[in-house]
């Protein structure tokens, strides 16, 4: 494992690896609001996020000695039931992204751009079946490269909003609600360098 040594002189190990966070759409959630990645470790009942939802052990910001170095954003969604087929293009399509660590907004666009493309699964009759998954598995959208990258020192507040304008959206589509039965996890993961104490 490499190490990294700060300006300061302390050692730091240097691990390649993401840090993300989901928010959950639950049944009969609409989509038109904004939501936040990386500002809870706790899900909606109160309980701690499970590791398949978030990798953050503290709110907001990394633990003392740690900080991050952010090459690349992606944010990932899938749906497995039919009846939310028509959520997965207006979440791409119409959300919009800001990235901020502490006082400075440091990437905004659209959500088109973090999402990659967007994959439907077709049986052998050409009839889509119920998977659908925006973003690539073993990719990400959007990349900062050479010096252009953004690093979050220990402790300090960092997160992403994720903004769908009710006024971008047709009454039709702003009446589309998550289907009774299921939930919708949308993630967003930073992807980089994670630099923590020697162990």
């Amino acid at each position: 494992m490499p190490v990294f040594a700060t300006p300061g002189g302390e050692f730091r190990d240097e691990i390649r690896e993401p840090i993300y966070d989901t928010v959950t759409l639950e049944a009969g959630a609409t989509l038109a609001g904004q939501r936040q990645f990386f500002v809870t470790i706790q899900d909606a009942a109160g309980a701690p996020k499970s590791l398949a939802r978030t990798n953050l052990k503290t709110v907001g910001s990394l633990p003392v000695a740690t900080s991050y170095r952010v090459q690349g954003m992606q944010l990932d969604a899938q749906n497995t039931a039919f009846a939310n087929v028509a959520l997965l293009p207006l979440i791409v399509d119409r959300s919009s992204i800001q990235f901020q660590v502490g006082e400075k907004i440091y990437w905004y666009g659209p959500g088109r751009y973090v999402a990659g493309r967007m994959q439907n699964v077709y049986d052998a009759t050409g009839t889509p079946t119920i998977h659908q998954q925006l973003g690539w598995a073993a990719t990400q959208a959007l990349v900062f490269k050479g010096h252009h990258v953004v690093n979050i020192n220990s402790l300090q507040n960092f997160f992403v909003n994720f903004n769908i304008e009710a006024r971008d959206l047709t009454v039709a589509e702003a009446a589309l609600a998550v289907a009774a039965g299921s939930t919708l996890w949308i993630q967003y993961s930073l992807k980089g360098l994670l630099r923590r104490a020697v162990q």
